[in-house]
């Protein structure tokens, strides 16, 4: 059995230029899982789950940049619960 049957996302990233920051970026991403009619039926209660991410990605110097990030998933595992949410941070640092 095969719990999702499609997915879809989408997203977009924007540069920190109209606000004087050229090296920093800005993301969002939305997305949907579909379950398969076969979990659907298995669960009882099979369920779009969905996600949201947005994060930032500042740029502090020409070998350092830091970005928070957040997620949500709504009706996680396809089952009808409480959203789970998820705070990040990466740190990216090139030698």
């Amino acid at each position: 059995m095969s719990v999702v049957e499609y997915a879809w996302s989408t997203g977009f990233q924007l540069d920190g230029t109209p606000w004087g920051r050229d090296n920093d970026y800005l993301g969002v991403a939305i997305g949907m899982d579909i379950p398969s009619e076969d979990y659907e039926d298995a669960v009882n209660d099979g369920r779009h789950e969905g996600h949201f991410e947005c994060y930032y990605n500042f740029h502090l110097n020409d070998n350092v940049a830091v970005s928070p990030d957040y997620q949500l998933v709504w009706n996680p595992n396809g089952r009808d619960r409480d959203p789970i949410n998820v705070f990040g941070i990466r740190t990216q640092i090139d030698f």
